[in-house]
C-alpha cells in the first residue's frame, strides 16, 4: 500500500510539473522506465537487486543551435530484497541537470543528480 501512494504521488507530481514548462512540447515531458538497483554491503555487491520502475519528468532549454540543459525530476526506489525479513528498499527523488550537445545525427550528454532520499524501508536480520 505505500509503494502504491509513493507511485501515485509521483505520477501526480509529474503531472503538474510537465505541462508547467513553458514552450514547444517538444522540449520536455514525462518518462518512465526499469530501474535494477543494487548496493555494495561492506565491499561486497549484494545478490539480491532490487528491480522496480522509475519515473519523472524532464525538460529541455535550448541555449544555442547545438546545445541543450536539461533538467528534471525523478522518482526511483535503491536497495536490495531478499525476503521481507531481509530487505532494504530506499525511496529516492532525484533532480537531473545535463548538458546536451547535438554533433551531427549524434547527441553527446552529461551531468550530474542531486539524489534526496525521502523514506528508508529497511529491515536486516
Amino acid at each position: 500500500m505505500k509503494n502504491l501512494q509513493l507511485f501515485l504521488t509521483a505520477i501526480i507530481i509529474c503531472l503538474f510539473i510537465a505541462p508547467s514548462y513553458a514552450g514547444d512540447t517538444k522540449l520536455g515531458g514525462i518518462r518512465a522506465g526499469w530501474h535494477y538497483a543494487n548496493v555494495y554491503l561492506d565491499g561486497d555487491k549484494s545478490n539480491y537487486p532490487h528491480q522496480t520502475f522509475y519515473i519523472g519528468s524532464y525538460h529541455n532549454n535550448k541555449i544555442a543551435p547545438i546545445i541543450n540543459i536539461t533538467k528534471g525530476l525523478e522518482y526511483f526506489q535503491n536497495g536490495y530484497f531478499k525476503d521481507s525479513d531481509n530487505k532494504s528498499i530506499m525511496h529516492t527523488l532525484s533532480v537531473p541537470l545535463a548538458l546536451k550537445l547535438k554533433l551531427g545525427p549524434a547527441f553527446l550528454t552529461g551531468g550530474a543528480a542531486a539524489n534526496f532520499m525521502i523514506s528508508d524501508d529497511s529491515k536486516l536480520l
